[in-house]
């Protein structure tokens, strides 16, 4: 009898051990590799080649650039979110013939945030009232060198997201794009501030900035408790190309505390 008392308190201490393991960290060495992409096809790269990537890989886990709101209750895509992009396209079709789990890995609520903060239509108006401001010689001149770099980077985005993949995940693209994301965000609020008919988007280049970290520190949380749920040996996280520097970075800070390798996919 105190023999079987003793199995059994030796059973349930280690299932709380094992979910202290789980909850405390990744215990077996995760090879994650963030490929970034681009959300429309070019004449350099469409879904056929990004299947041919995941194909190469063959990942354990997919984690794409979605909140679960994109997403049935048997976690597979809606019907409607697979053409929304270039990426959930090569998913959906290479996981037809592959039993792995797709998951989410977004800030929750990511569009409805922006709904509520009408980010695109104060994007669009900044944008607009910036030119104007630049034609109309409102600018002081403090604010020309920020701009010229905002301009810059923004044409230097572009050319990359034209380019092969094997550009546009390049370190050389991840400083480009770590560059214009501080220009898009501490230069262009420096421009507003300077810049006296700008000064009613101060607000909103506030929370345009803010928004870009809390949701990128988010993915990076997001990325780590699905390994720690899945415990894959490798997991492919598909992001916009411009979110690739800061995800690799925070994925990099993690590995000093979990068992996580950062990987490249032109390595398989």
């Amino acid at each position: 009898m105190r023999k079987s008392s003793a199995f059994i308190l030796l059973f349930i201490f280690s299932l709380l051990f094992l979910s202290f393991q789980s909850k405390a960290g990744i215990t077996d060495t995760a090879r994650i590799i963030v490929m970034g992409t681009v959300h429309n096809s070019s004449d350099n790269f469409d879904s056929a080649k990004l299947v041919a990537i995941i194909d190469r890989i063959r990942p354990d886990l997919i984690l794409v650039e979605l909140d679960s709101s994109f997403f049935m209750p048997d976690m597979s895509f809606k019907p409607e979110t697979i053409n929304l992009s270039l990426e959930n396209q090569a998913v959906s079709t290479w996981v037809k013939d592959h039993h792995v789990p797709v998951r989410p890995y977004e800030i929750e609520g990511r569009n409805r945030i922006y709904e509520e903060h009408s980010y695109f239509g104060l994007q669009k108006d900044l944008s607009a009232s910036l030119k104007q401001a630049v034609k109309d010689s409102l600018q002081v001149p403090e604010a020309k060198t920020p701009l010229d770099a905002v301009k810059r980077f923004d044409q230097i985005s572009y050319a990359l997201s034209l380019d092969r993949p094997e550009v546009f995940n390049s370190d050389a693209c991840d400083k480009a794009m770590e560059s214009k994301q501080y220009y898009g965000g501490e230069g262009l609020a420096r421009i507003v501030a300077l810049t006296p008919s700008l000064a009613k988007f101060s607000e909103f280049c506030k929370f345009k900035h803010d928004f870009w970290i809390m949701r990128n520190n988010a993915m990076v949380d997001h990325i780590i408790l699905r390994v720690k749920e899945f415990h894959p040996k490798t997991v492919l996280v598909i992001c916009g190309f411009e979110h690739r520097y800061y995800l690799r970075n925070g994925l990099r800070e993690k590995s000093l505390k979990e068992a996580i390798l950062l990987k490249e996919y032109w390595a398989y």
